[in-house]
């Protein structure tokens, strides 16, 4: 499958609106300890980025006939080894991953005081992809 430069365009404006969404939730710790709707929802919307991000991955190793990678998170090592990414975002982005397995698989309940404590940083993940792989398209044209 070629890479689809457009698709990748795509998917780098509905994660920088996910990002945004985000961002534009307040809410104190307690807050989110205690409400389950806006549980839900940052849960969600950062479920969503992830899983973009992992579509944005896959695409890019298939596109460029990269190694498959064994496993979501791993495809982040991918895109690593490749030099596309830094090895310290590959290894947020495989965290991200693990927490999305814990929030929709519901392994163990989630830990909202943590959450609340690590989602910006999460965020910062995000949007360090989104500049990452907005500069890969625009320095490989080809």
């Amino acid at each position: 499958m070629p890479l689809n430069r457009h698709l990748l365009i795509q998917k780098i404006s509905q994660l920088e609106e996910i990002i945004r969404r985000i961002e534009n939730m307040e809410f104190s710790p307690q807050e989110l300890e205690s409400t389950p709707d806006l549980q839900d929802l940052l849960t969600f919307r950062l479920i969503q980025g992830v899983e973009i991000a992992i579509d944005m991955a896959t695409h890019l190793i298939a596109g460029l006939k990269l190694k498959v990678p064994e496993s979501a998170a791993s495809s982040f090592d991918v895109l690593a080894q490749e030099k596309i990414i830094n090895q310290k975002l590959a290894k947020s982005l495989r965290q991200a991953v693990g927490f999305r397995n814990l929030a929709v698989h519901r392994y163990a309940d989630l830990d909202f005081r943590r959450l609340y404590r690590n989602y910006r940083q999460d965020l910062e993940n995000l949007k360090e992809f989104v500049t990452t792989l907005s500069r890969y398209l625009e320095e490989n044209k080809t």
